[in-house]
């Protein structure tokens, strides 16, 4: 179940981070330190979601974010954003650099490490990418569909929003806090 969540979840996290952009900084891209903020053997799973020390990410970039710009520089900066968020350890992220789009044996190979190295959310960070990601998922679901409950998994609201919230706040965007009363406007609006 594992391997099949995190290949869906390949699909889902590259869409979300597919419109990236940058800050203007100049800062290179952490290869990650441990933040201070949240210790990463806190075990608080975050609404139904899996305890923050049973996260391990995989990131699949197209070239190096060492590099310090440009779209892989940009994504990685949201895993950087990410990880101090979530209080994440360096070692709970694992980076697949400089995996070529076009070469789906590479992308296997990339994917495939990633889900051996215990990573159970995965992001593929170029559209070139999603073919395999496809394909992967089906031969999963094909060879263990006797396995899997017959339902769909959605993603709880409080981890789309905190998905969201990282990507803007990694482009310099602030999120207005909505007041009572447009929160009673929106919520009018249900179909």
């Amino acid at each position: 179940m594992k391997k099949l969540l995190s290949i869906l979840l390949v699909f889902a996290m590259a869409v979300s981070f597919a419109a990236c952009g940058g800050t203007g900084s100049s800062t290179p891209a952490s290869t990650g330190s441990t933040p201070a903020s949240t210790p990463a053997g806190d075990s608080q799973p975050a609404a139904g979601g899996i305890p923050a020390d049973q996260i391990k990410v995989g990131v699949i970039h197209l070239s190096d974010p060492a590099e310090g710009s440009g779209y892989t520089y940009t994504h990685d900066q949201g895993i950087v954003g990410m990880q101090a968020a979530l209080g994440l350890a360096d070692n709970q992220i694992v980076r697949k650099v400089k995996v070529d789009d076009t070469d789906a044996a590479a992308i296997e190979t990339a994917i495939t490490e990633c889900i051996e190295e215990g990573c159970n959310i995965i992001f593929a960070t170029s559209w070139g990418y999603m073919d395999t990601c496809e394909a992967l998922a089906a031969e999963y679901l094909f060879k263990h569909a006797s396995e899997l409950e017959d339902k769909v998994y959605d993603v709880p609201a409080a981890i789309d929003d905190d998905v969201a919230r990282v990507k803007l706040e990694t482009l310099g965007i602030e999120i207005d806090t909505l007041t009572e009363e447009q929160i009673a406007y929106m919520n009018s609006w249900n179909f």
